[in-house]
């Protein structure tokens, strides 16, 4: 009578009590079922319950301890992955690097990179050579101070069909260092 009058009073509890048989303390938790006069209840000693949280307890926190080494895990192989990444980019990069130079520390032809308003960018030996110009000079230089054929609005014209078509292709004359004029082909 005295439990039920307890547990008559919430719709869910839990109590403790010493048992009248053993003394050992006795755990209850209860609930009301909805709709209905029926109470279901769970009895047990508090030892059950301590091993039983204790268990649960280590339960949780080896899960806890696994799903962390697993994040970590995780993280360690994407920051490898963008390490390793950027590696095999770099190493890409120089390698395209080392045969630019190549080609252009080999080439017969003049010729040099410019952006899209003529200054240039660099250029090999070979047109140094032609033009009479140190590399350092050249990419001093705009096309069209090196132009002897175009005035500055032709250059401009070439520069914006290179960037729209991909190529362009024409004769023009350049002037050297010492003031000579050149034949060559764009």
């Amino acid at each position: 009578a005295e439990l039920l009058e307890l547990m008559l009073k919430g719709e869910e509890g839990l109590f403790s009590k010493p048992s009248t048989t053993s003394g050992i303390e006795q755990v209850i938790a209860y609930r009301h079922i909805p709709g209905t006069q029926l109470i279901v209840f769970v009895e047990t000693s508090s030892e059950h319950v301590q091993r039983d949280t204790s268990r649960h307890h280590s339960v949780l926190i080896c899960t806890a301890v696994f799903v962390s080494i697993i994040i970590m895990t995780l993280i360690v192989v994407y920051l490898n992955g963008r390490k390793t990444s950027k590696r095999l980019i770099d190493t890409l990069r120089k390698s395209k690097e080392r045969e630019y130079e190549t080609i252009t520390g080999t080439s017969l032809d003049g010729f040099w990179i410019a952006d899209i308003s003529g200054r240039i960018l660099d250029a090999n030996a070979t047109i140094c050579t032609m033009l009479g110009y140190s590399r350092e000079e050249l990419l001093s230089l705009n096309i069209s101070d090196i132009d002897a054929d175009q005035s500055p609005d032709q250059v401009d014209a070439h520069i914006d069909s290179l960037v729209k078509t991909g190529c362009d292709r024409f004769q023009s004359r350049h002037r050297r260092k010492d003031g000579t004029i050149i034949d060559v082909e764009i």
